[in-house]
C-alpha cells in the first residue's frame, strides 16, 4: 500500500513538473516573441524617424534655396528700379543733380519695399507734387518731393522734412493714411492727399505711366542687345 502511494506521489510530482516545465517554456517563447515584436516596431518606428528628418532637412534644402532665389531676385529688381528711376530723372529733369537722384532712386526702392506700395505710384506723386525738387515749397506752405504739409510734420514728429529719406518716407505714410481712411480706394486717396482736388489723381495716373513706359522701353531696349549680343556671338562662331 504504501509503495503505490508512493508511486503515485512520484507520478503527481511528474505531472506537476512537466506542466510547470511547460507553462515555463510557453511563456518564455511568449516574453521571447513579446520582445522580438517590440524591437521590430521600435526598428519601424526609428526607420519612419530617419524618413521623417531626411524630408524634414530635404525641405529645408529646397526652401533655403527659394530663399536665396528669392533674394537674389529681389535684388536684381531693386537695381532695376533704382536704374530706371536714376535715368527717368536725368532725362526728363536733368537739372537734378547725380547725388539726389541717387538719393531719390534708393529711398523710393527701399521704402516702397518697406510699405508696401507701388514705387510707379510714388515716382507719379513725386513728378506731379515737385518735378522731383527736394527744396519745393507751395503757397500752402507744402514742402519737399512729396509736399510734406505742417500738419501731417507735427503728426509724425519728423524733423528736416526737406530731407529726400526723410521726405519721401513721410509722404509715403500720408498716402496710406489717405488709403486706409478711404477704404483702398487709390483714386479717393490721392483726392485728399493733394488736399480736395479732382485734378490730381488723373495727373498722377498720368505720370506714373510715363515712368511705366519708360521702364518698359528700358527692359525692351536691354533684352533687344542681349539678344544681338547673343546673335553677333553665333555669327562669330559660325565661319560659314
Amino acid at each position: 500500500m504504501k509503495t503505490k502511494n508512493y508511486f503515485f506521489i512520484c507520478m503527481m510530482i511528474i505531472y506537476f513538473c512537466m506542466i510547470y516545465c511547460t507553462v515555463m517554456t510557453y511563456s518564455y517563447y511568449y516574453a521571447l516573441e513579446k520582445s522580438r515584436c517590440y524591437n521590430e516596431i521600435v526598428e519601424q518606428k526609428d526607420i519612419e524617424m530617419n524618413q521623417i528628418i531626411e524630408e524634414k532637412n530635404q525641405l529645408l534644402v529646397i526652401y533655403y534655396e527659394l530663399e536665396e532665389e528669392k533674394k537674389s531676385q529681389q535684388l536684381k529688381n531693386d537695381y532695376l528700379l533704382k536704374r530706371d528711376i536714376i535715368n527717368y530723372i536725368r532725362t526728363y529733369y536733368p537739372r537734378v543733380s547725380k547725388d539726389n537722384r541717387e538719393r531719390i532712386a534708393e529711398t523710393v526702392t527701399k521704402k516702397c519695399r518697406k510699405y508696401k506700395v507701388s514705387p510707379e505710384l510714388i515716382m507719379g506723386i513725386i513728378e506731379v507734387e515737385s518735378s522731383f525738387n527736394h527744396m519745393a515749397i507751395s503757397s500752402a506752405n507744402a514742402k519737399g518731393l512729396m509736399q510734406i504739409m505742417p500738419m501731417w510734420e507735427r503728426h509724425f514728429k519728423v524733423n528736416n522734412i526737406y530731407k529726400i529719406e526723410t521726405n519721401i518716407e513721410t509722404g509715403i505714410r500720408v498716402f496710406l493714411v489717405h488709403l486706409q481712411e478711404n477704404k483702398y480706394s487709390i483714386s479717393r486717396a490721392l483726392y485728399y492727399y493733394v488736399g480736395r482736388d479732382s485734378r490730381y489723381s488723373d495727373m498722377v495716373y498720368k505720370s506714373t505711366g510715363n515712368f511705366v513706359a519708360f521702364r518698359l522701353k528700358s527692359k525692351i531696349k536691354e533684352e533687344m542687345n542681349i539678344a544681338e549680343q547673343a546673335a553677333g556671338r553665333g555669327f562669330a562662331g559660325n565661319p560659314h
